[in-house]
């Protein structure tokens, strides 16, 4: 899988991924993120109609097919403030 973009959501609400499948394969998918991450969900390529996807803190679990093209939505963890 190729990640092609990553920039700001187009409504200010978390990071888009558009990544596609370069291979003609098929099967799970884990995206491993430096960042933690608050939930992750799968939108169409105008950034509309989510469904959420199963993700911990720095993993996003997913299914791809041959070629295909997916965008997802990453919303991160708030930034904790530093210990004093």
């Amino acid at each position: 899988v190729i990640i092609e973009t990553i920039k700001p959501a187009e409504d200010g609400h978390g990071i888009i991924l558009r990544l596609y499948e370069s291979l003609r394969q098929r099967g799970p998918l884990t995206l491993t993120c430096g960042l933690p991450l608050q939930a992750a969900w799968r939108t169409n390529l105008l950034e509309e109609s989510p469904t959420p996807l199963p993700a911990d803190t720095h993993h996003v679990r997913l299914a791809v097919t041959p070629y295909q093209i997916v965008t997802l939505r990453l919303q991160l963890q708030p930034a904790q403030p530093a210990p004093e």
